[in-house]
């Protein structure tokens, strides 16, 4: 299946990547896949997910790679955000936001605030975690994100001219 690029803009010169996907769902069922510990690790990784305000996440994709942050919003169904700090980067800051309309849900994806250096990597990996999310919600076998990376990073490199 093919899913729409996302964009990787720079405002301000902060890069900011945005994804926009639509899932045949309600807003609860796509809230309950990014909002929760259990649904987080179907399709994002393992770790800690407190849910409200403030609550505290952590993330570990492999050993060498994990992430901490912070829940700044959070908007049952509607909005989550929380920072994204992984050590040796500056923080950035992760967005969801739904939004329903005939019982199918918008989901759109904001990563501000990252390294301009790795910002194309992230667009990349956002892009294969958000297949990784449309087989979990659909309940097909979850694919590894590897596999899913490697097929999508040639669309999001830069390109130099001759």
């Amino acid at each position: 299946m093919t899913h729409p690029l996302g964009t990787l803009t720079h405002e301000a010169d902060v890069p900011t990547i945005t994804f926009t996907r639509t899932y045949e769902l309600p807003a609860s069922s796509v809230w309950a896949a990014i909002a929760t510990q259990e649904g987080l690790k179907a399709w994002l990784a393992d770790g800690t997910f407190e849910g409200g305000l403030g609550g505290a996440l952590e993330f570990h994709f492999d050993d060498a790679n994990h992430v901490t942050g912070e829940i700044t919003v959070w908007e049952p169904n509607q909005v989550l955000a929380h920072t994204w700090t992984i050590p040796g980067e500056p923080p950035s800051e992760l967005t969801y936001r739904l939004s329903e309309s005939n019982g199918a849900t918008t989901l759109t994806l904001t990563h501000v605030r990252l390294p301009d250096a790795m910002a194309s990597g992230y667009t990349a990996g956002w892009h294969a975690y958000l297949d990784r999310l449309e087989q979990s919600l659909t309940g097909a076998d979850v694919q590894s994100w590897d596999e899913l990376f490697d097929a999508v990073m040639g669309q999001y490199m830069p390109t130099t001219g001759a």
